[in-house]
């Protein structure tokens, strides 16, 4: 965290003269090399901080993206968003109204959760989300 704060206030405090231009930038390498060093996990490629990212979470991060993580895990990024939110459905179904699961599993209505499961093969869960329905 310190590096950055130091190699911006080199970029910001220097005068934009060739010469300091040079130093400038020869501080700035120096100071930001840490960040570039640290690769990912899952691929020869370096693991850089995102803008929205907070320090204690980029000095976490393993992985170049979750893409990479995914296949790192031995899933593609989507599919293991589809095994999470299978997983999350299971657990779900049957503790609450139909409504509120499709709502907290993060769609519009249950015609939506309905029409994923279905095109998911998961006619099991489908079935166990209208016997909540019926019930309620």
């Amino acid at each position: 965290m310190t590096t950055n704060l130091a190699a911006e206030y080199v970029f910001r405090t220097l005068p934009a003269d060739p010469d300091a231009q040079k130093h400038r930038d020869d501080l700035v390498n120096a100071l930001t090399a840490t960040n570039e060093t640290r690769t990912c996990h899952g691929c020869p490629n370096p693991i850089r901080r995102r803008h929205d990212e907070s320090w204690a979470r980029y000095e976490a991060r393993n992985y170049c993206s979750s893409g990479c993580a995914g296949r790192a895990n031995g899933l593609a990024g989507a599919q293991a968003r589809r095994e999470q939110k299978l997983e999350d459905a299971e657990w779900i179904i049957g503790t609450d109204s139909a409504e509120n699961v499709a709502t907290r599993l993060g769609y519009k209505d249950v015609a939506n959760l309905v029409q994923v499961l279905k095109r998911w093969g998961r006619l099991d869960l489908v079935e166990r989300l209208y016997r909540t329905a019926a019930a309620a």
